[in-house]
């Protein structure tokens, strides 16, 4: 019953608008300005350009760096609150992490352009403290752009990570630690297995709204750091090429679901042993 909700939510709204207008676009050329209802491939072809197709390597990457960085920040977080938190605390951590969450996406964004530019906060507290040797300018590089990324999606990779930590036993890891497991055999052994399923949807989360995006990128990134997201924008809107933005959307789905489909299949049939 209420799964039918959903359902019906991206039917109405994704499937069919793609299907009907997306698809059938991705497959019409442009003249000038104009919109050629005719049959073509040439916007797919394009796709395979040296700059879209390191665009595409880009764009992969930042998404599997701030998927694995969110992974490695928010796992032991979750842990920690769960297991060392007292019970009746661990609503109010649980709270503090995802509070940033519900902020302005743009006012995070620019809250890190204070932060990382030159003459910013971090530049301005080491000039007081004499230290302005320290400071490294980072801000429109592809470090800035990951920070950005595992700072706005990193809560989701917790909350996916906490649901499942909430199903495992502490009397299974004093178990193994009685048996005289150590730190690394008790996560890859038993905490790991057990959290399994959140760390799978984490992922998927952090990783398919990272591929997306163009917001971040624009504003943290340098002209080098753009990623596919960016460039179906500028067809859209800039260009107006709607035919091979299309194209591209759709090329952009098809590698999201494939490589979803890959990974989900791998991380469920792997067994973690050392």
């Amino acid at each position: 019953m209420f799964i039918s909700i959903p359902v019906a939510f991206l039917v109405v709204f994704m499937i069919i608008p793609s299907f009907f207008t997306l698809i059938p676009y991705s497959f019409y050329r442009l003249e000038g300005l104009v919109v050629v209802p005719e049959f073509t491939l040439e916007n797919y072809m394009r796709f395979f350009k040296p700059i879209y197709f390191s665009t595409l390597v880009r764009t992969l990457g930042y998404s599997v760096a701030a998927t694995i960085l969110s992974f490695i920040i928010m796992y032991p977080l979750a842990y920690y609150i769960w297991f060392k938190v007292p019970k009746e605390k661990r609503d109010l951590y649980v709270l503090l992490v995802i509070v940033p969450y519900w902020a302005g996406f743009l006012a995070r964004m620019y809250g890190w352009i204070v932060l990382l530019r030159g003459e910013g906060f971090i530049d301005g507290v080491l000039s007081f403290l004499g230290l302005e040797w320290l400071f490294i300018e980072i801000l429109y590089t592809p470090i800035a752009v990951i920070i950005g990324f595992v700072h706005v999606y990193s809560p989701l990779m917790f909350l996916a990570i906490y649901s499942s930590m909430r199903n495992v036993e502490k009397s299974y890891i004093d178990a193994a630690s009685d048996l005289g497991a150590g730190p690394l055999k008790i996560f890859t052994n038993i905490l790991l297995p057990l959290t399994k399923p959140g760390v799978i949807a984490g992922s998927i989360i952090v990783f398919v709204l990272v591929f997306g995006s163009f917001v971040t990128p624009a504003l943290l990134g340098g002209p080098g750091d753009i990623m596919l997201g960016n460039i179906i924008e500028r067809q859209f809107k800039q260009t107006i090429d709607w035919p091979f933005g299309s194209a591209l959307a759709v090329l952009m789905i098809m590698i999201v679901l494939s490589i979803l489909i890959v990974f989900r299949r791998y991380l469920t049939t792997r067994v973690f042993v050392i």
